[in-house]
């Protein structure tokens, strides 16, 4: 049975967000245009909740080149920033929305009273 995988088309996040004036001589998309990306089709709450964790997760990394000249490990985070960005452009993420949703969620999951903000 065929089975199609899930994603969406997207341009190139490094010649048309992060640095627009390289169009034509892009070194990541080769100019090749819009590309089928692999993502998982969610709804509007697990999405945010997905690219929060991802965007918060970033902290970790930025205190780990501040505290290191590894130049690796500064490509791999910048490897995973542009990531991040891609994943907040597919999934119309959108920090008001996600915080609103991460303090539900919270509230629900630790019992706190959202009248009081306390437990």
């Amino acid at each position: 049975m065929f089975q199609m995988e899930q994603g969406v088309q997207t341009d190139c996040i490094y010649c048309n967000e992060v640095y627009p004036e390289l169009k034509g001589k892009c070194p990541v998309c080769g100019n090749r245009g819009p590309k089928f990306t692999p993502a998982q089709m969610m709804d509007r709450e697990s999405s945010q909740r997905a690219v929060l964790d991802r965007l918060l997760s970033l902290a970790e990394g930025e205190r780990g080149i501040n505290n290191n000249d590894d130049k690796s490990a500064v490509l791999a985070y910048r490897r995973e920033i542009i990531g991040v960005l891609k994943s907040i452009v597919i999934y119309d993420f959108e920090l008001k929305g996600a915080l609103v949703c991460r303090i539900r969620d919270l509230d629900r999951e630790f019992e706190i009273d959202p009248e009081k903000g306390e437990y």
